[in-house]
């Protein structure tokens, strides 16, 4: 690779043979590979457990796995927003299923464009919008969104496929602001009605059984 006209990376099969530190070396060396797919695919396969584990339906392993696909992608270049959308779904469908709802990760998520109908307008027609959206249909890594490992645990209740903005929020956080950016206001209007209205019926009823009647009706 240091010759004039070099071969790009992954031109020879030995490319994809490379170990994790070797790469961490050729990167070091060559800091514009940090944008090349085959590179960016080289590297994410090295992170990959090994094949005597079953990461599919071991959730520890799929955790650790996941923990660093998403620390590697993190500072990746726009042109791959689709592997980055891809691995934080996937993060926080496991958090999702072990009743995890973290926030910042879900803003991460958010803030990567693509062409859905919740997202708001506004942040759809910014340049890296339009210049880099994600596909959130590609199927990458080997997961699936059925995976054993992102099902909830007994006594979770299922979620369904939509934006996951109420279950997303930490308990107790009211403000919608935080999401106006990135969600359509029509959405986030019904989402945060939805989140109050589940709210209210957690909410244990105390007092006399006539005290309650009375209530309900006002």
């Amino acid at each position: 690779m240091n010759a004039e006209h070099p071969s790009p990376f992954g031109a020879f099969p030995v490319h994809m043979m490379l170990t994790q530190a070797q790469l961490d070396e050729l990167l070091k060396l060559r800091p514009a590979l940090i944008n090349d797919g085959n590179f960016v695919r080289a590297y994410v396969s090295k992170l990959c457990p090994g094949a005597d584990s079953d990461w599919k339906r071991d959730r520890v392993i799929a955790r650790e796995y996941l923990g660093k696909l998403e620390k590697f992608a993190a500072p990746l270049p726009p042109v791959l927003n689709s592997l980055k959308a891809h691995i934080l779904f996937h993060r926080l469908a496991l958090d999702r299923a072990d009743g995890i709802y973290d926030k910042d990760r879900f803003l991460a998520y958010l803030q990567l464009p693509r062409f859905q109908p919740y997202m708001a307008k506004s942040w759809n027609e910014r340049r890296d919008s339009q210049n880099f959206p994600a596909n959130l249909d590609h199927r990458l890594l080997g997961f699936h969104p059925a995976a054993a490992c992102c099902r909830p645990r007994p006594g979770h209740r299922r979620r369904g496929a939509r934006p996951q903005l109420p279950e997303a929020l930490p308990r107790g956080c009211a403000n919608p602001g935080e999401f106006e950016p990135y969600i359509d206001n029509t959405w986030l209007t019904h989402l945060f009605a939805e989140r109050r209205s589940r709210t209210a019926s957690a909410t244990p009823k105390t007092g006399p059984p006539n005290c309650r009647r009375t209530c309900s009706r006002d």
